[in-house]
């Protein structure tokens, strides 16, 4: 039991239960009290309306307040005023006690604010179970009121997630554009080069052929032994070897960048809201090339996709946003099974009415006991500061809200994950 009647600052609380103030001017009144609670809750005691309103404005502050109504210099429904205009103290639950045993009495303290009104003698049953009753409410209060600010703060941040989409889809596709033109030049020249130096070995070719005719016939001028000097310092043969080789390899890169580039603009598709009929196959090709230095460590990305399913009608930037979040939670996975280089596979199958995709990876999978939860806001299994909890809500209402669609994760635990979605066609 803890008492308390005057300034509460230097009464520290004895545990974590439930703390009532019971404030009444009487002392067998208050024995009584103590008696029925103190076994389940931490009691706090104040014998007049001044000492109340401390009380209940200290840290920790009271969860239940028992006021007497009848009581010197401030009664009960002045004490009870005052905690209902102070927002410190005004959502702590207050339940009067009074001998009072007239209506109006009763009613003017839950105009007041009062949740519950006890008359005296007062039965200690009743009294326990009204009192659990509304600190049972306050908790689920409270809860409610958690729930509620996590899901603004869950609404804030995919509004702050959606709006740095856009301004990440803008730059890459003016990033994409950027580049676009120069690589264009770069892969024109290099065919250029290709071509002209097909032609300069034809040339290279018929200097050889006539150098042989010369030194058959014994005429080498000053003029040839020069350009065999050339020959010989600047290794013409290998030269002949490795030019083709650099060309074809820098054709080769840039057809590479080409494909980046191009993956780039039809991954972003800024300021698109509207729904389009898209290719879902070509959305995971250009996903998984821009993801590519996410995974190429740690996995393999085998894609296998059926030719000739239709098109899907969605709004492809937010389809890319899904599946590049689980392709980066499938390398993450591998790489934390601790298992080496493992393997990402993407597959697609038309089933009926649906497009299926199919992620899986070869890292430990979910576990049992939390695959029901995965997909709730702020839910995650990685440390602290290395996940929000937010990718995989935000894939379900892409999904499911925005697309009608479903999604769902299978595989066994320790034997990785295949996150199934499924895509109405229409």
């Amino acid at each position: 039991m803890e008492i308390m009647d005057d300034q509460p600052q230097d009464q520290p609380s004895l545990d974590d239960r439930s703390r009532i103030l019971v404030v009444d001017d009487t002392p067998a009144n208050l024995h009584i009290l103590l008696d029925a609670l103190t076994d389940d809750y931490t009691v706090i005691v104040a014998r007049d309306g001044s000492s109340a309103l401390n009380l209940a404005g200290a840290t920790p502050a009271p969860d239940l307040i028992l006021l007497d109504v009848v009581m010197p210099e401030m009664d009960g429904y002045g004490v009870c005023e005052r905690l209902k205009t102070s927002p410190a103290t005004r959502t702590i639950p207050v339940i009067f006690l009074t001998a009072l045993d007239e209506e109006a009495s009763e009613a003017r303290g839950l105009q007041l604010g009062a949740v519950d009104y006890l008359r005296k003698p007062i039965c200690l049953t009743t009294l326990r179970l009204r009192v659990n009753l509304h600190l049972e409410l306050l908790q689920a209060r409270r809860r409610l009121e958690k729930q509620n600010q996590q899901l603004i703060e869950a609404a804030h941040l995919r509004e702050d997630v959606e709006r740095n989409l856009t301004i990440v889809g803008r730059l890459a596709a003016g990033v994409a554009h950027e580049i676009n033109t120069p690589i264009q030049y770069i892969g024109t020249n290099a065919r250029f080069i290709s071509d002209s130096f097909a032609s300069v070995l034809r040339i290279v070719d018929a200097y050889e052929r006539l150098r042989a005719r010369c030194q058959a016939a014994g005429t080498i001028t000053d003029e040839l032994k020069e350009i065999d000097d050339l020959v010989e310092e600047h290794d013409l043969p290998y030269l002949r070897t490795e030019i083709p080789e650099a060309i074809a390899q820098s054709q080769v890169g840039i057809e590479q960048v080409s494909r980046i580039v191009l993956s780039m603009k039809e991954f972003s598709h800024p300021g698109v809201i509207q729904r389009n009929a898209s290719d879902i196959n070509r959305a995971i090709r250009n996903t998984a090339t821009l993801s590519r230095n996410q995974w190429k460590e740690c996995a393999e990305m085998v894609l296998d996709l059926e030719e000739g399913i239709p098109p899907v009608t969605c709004r492809v930037s937010e389809i890319n946003q899904v599946l590049l979040n689980l392709i980066v939670n499938a390398a993450q996975a591998i790489d934390a099974s601790g298992h080496g280089r493992g393997k990402i596979e993407i597959a697609t199958r038309r089933k009926g009415d649906f497009v299926e995709i199919r992620v899986t990876d070869s890292g430990s999978g979910v576990p049992d006991d939390i695959r029901d939860r995965i997909f709730e806001p702020f839910f995650t299994t990685k440390d602290i500061g290395k996940g929000t909890g937010q990718g995989l809500a935000i894939c379900q209402d892409i999904i499911t809200k925005r697309h009608g669609g479903q999604i769902f994760v299978e595989g066994e635990t320790g034997h990785g994950a295949i996150f199934v979605i499924r895509l109405p066609i229409g």
